[in-house]
């Protein structure tokens, strides 16, 4: 995360020392630049993250992550509680996968905020500050579907 960083995130909580005017301040300020910055390359991004790009899944829950094709990486998240975008159950895929950190690190763990760039490897760097942890893929493409909710038999997505 270039812009929402866990430590400005954190100082939005309370207990940063500044003052909430200031706070709220450096909070605004990343928002408008990083919004300027995805204004001044959507045109460059593939077609799926032109789209997935305007989306939130803020206080989603990742039921699932995994990396189970090469080049592939599917996340299964239940935004069923989310405040300002799409609510439900969705799938994201990425494809033509370049590089992926904090995969392992992100079942269970509460979605906060999601930056994307372009990137010199793949079409686009997608990173996302969860909770307790943060997620980075460098990928060609993405996919985004709504599903009916939990799949049944599929131990992958539990019911929260």
């Amino acid at each position: 995360m270039r812009y929402i960083t866990r430590q400005l995130y954190q100082s939005m909580q309370g207990g940063s020392g500044s003052s909430p005017e200031e706070v709220n301040r450096r909070w605004h300020e990343a928002c408008e630049c990083y919004q300027a910055e995805l204004n001044s390359i959507k045109a460059c991004l593939p077609p799926g993250m032109r789209s997935f790009a305007a989306v939130t899944l803020h206080d989603g829950v990742v039921n699932s992550a995994d990396q189970s094709r090469p080049g592939c990486v599917e996340l299964r998240i239940d935004a069923t509680n989310n405040p300002w975008g799409p609510r439900g159950w969705y799938r994201v895929e990425f494809r033509g996968v370049r590089e992926v950190e904090g995969l392992a690190d992100i079942m269970g763990d509460d979605w906060l905020y999601e930056e994307v760039h372009l990137h010199s490897l793949g079409g686009f760097e997608y990173c996302v500050l969860l909770w307790r942890s943060e997620f980075r893929v460098v990928a060609d493409e993405v996919i985004f579907e709504t599903m009916s909710g939990p799949q049944t038999g599929d131990s992958s997505m539990p019911t929260r």
